[in-house]
């Protein structure tokens, strides 16, 4: 803050920067409305392709088959390993 006292405040960042942030706050948002529904191994597998989207990763299939294949970790560890019931 005191390096830049007086040099004039900046934006936040392009709008594209505004975009991706919204979209991902949208995905969130909708995965965890559809989560009673469609299940947590899902949602978590669809938004973690779209963050992985907005980040710029250009090779969704392999993003998808690495988020399921996290996504299906946490639900194992949770599952059997902290008797945790996910929905």
């Amino acid at each position: 803050l005191i390096t830049n006292r007086h040099r004039p405040d900046q934006p936040i960042g392009p709008a594209a920067d505004i975009a991706k942030t919204l979209a991902v706050a949208l995905a969130v948002a909708v995965a965890l409305a559809l989560m009673p529904v469609a299940g947590f191994l899902a949602s978590a597998a669809v938004i973690g392709v779209v963050v992985a989207a907005a980040f710029g990763e250009r090779r969704i299939l392999s993003g998808f088959v690495v988020t399921l294949a996290i996504a299906a970790l946490v639900t194992a560890g949770a599952r059997y390993g902290l008797k945790i019931p996910l929905p």
